[in-house]
C-alpha cells in the first residue's frame, strides 16, 4: 500500500511494521486512519478510503 500511496499522492511516504493486528496510518505523526471496525471483518479499510483519509489530512496541514 505504502508504493501505492506514494505514487497517487507524489508524496513520500514510509512504512513501519506494528502488531500483526495493528494497520494506523499517520500523517505527520498524528493518525487519520485505523482499521476501527474493519478489524471485525478481518481486514483493513479499503484502499480509497486511505487515500482519501490522508489527501484530507495533507490539504489540512497545507492551510495550517
Amino acid at each position: 500500500m505504502a508504493a501505492k500511496l506514494r505514487k497517487d499522492l507524489l508524496e513520500e511516504v514510509t512504512l513501519e511494521e506494528g502488531s500483526p493486528s495493528e494497520f494506523t496510518v499517520l500523517v505527520n505523526g498524528a493518525p487519520v486512519m485505523t482499521r476501527g471496525l474493519w478489524a471485525l471483518l478481518g481486514m483493513v479499510p479499503p484502499y480509497g478510503r486511505v487515500l482519501a483519509a490522508v489527501r484530507a489530512a495533507l490539504v489540512r496541514g497545507a492551510g495550517a
